[in-house]
């Protein structure tokens, strides 16, 4: 599943969103939407306008989502930090950065 990504990073992410649910907001992420689609990998994006990951991951948790979480981000000036800070902020979900090329 994927959540209110821009054009241009389905793009590059197309062997994966070929069978995927695309969400067009966060405001559609609730237990129905969980229910009838099952996903086993939901991509986000770090940050978006009126949401960001961390966000995203208190919603699934809630949900009681157990998949994966990939925080789709361009590259970072030190990955490890922020993945450290989303590990220590999103116990309850398996997340993970997903850095795309420029």
């Amino acid at each position: 599943m994927f959540i209110e990504l821009r054009s241009a990073d389905l793009a590059v992410l197309n062997e994966m969103a070929e069978n995927a649910h695309i969400l067009p907001g966060f405001a559609l992420l609730d237990a129905r939407t969980l229910a009838d689609f099952r996903p086993n990998i939901v991509v986000a994006p770090l940050w978006a306008g009126d949401f960001d990951i961390i966000d995203v991951a208190a919603r699934l948790e809630m949900l009681g989502y157990r998949g994966l979480l990939y925080a789709l981000t361009r590259p970072l000036p030190n990955s490890a930090m922020v993945r450290a800070e989303l590990c220590e902020s999103c116990k309850g979900i398996n997340i993970r950065l997903l850095e795309l090329p420029r």
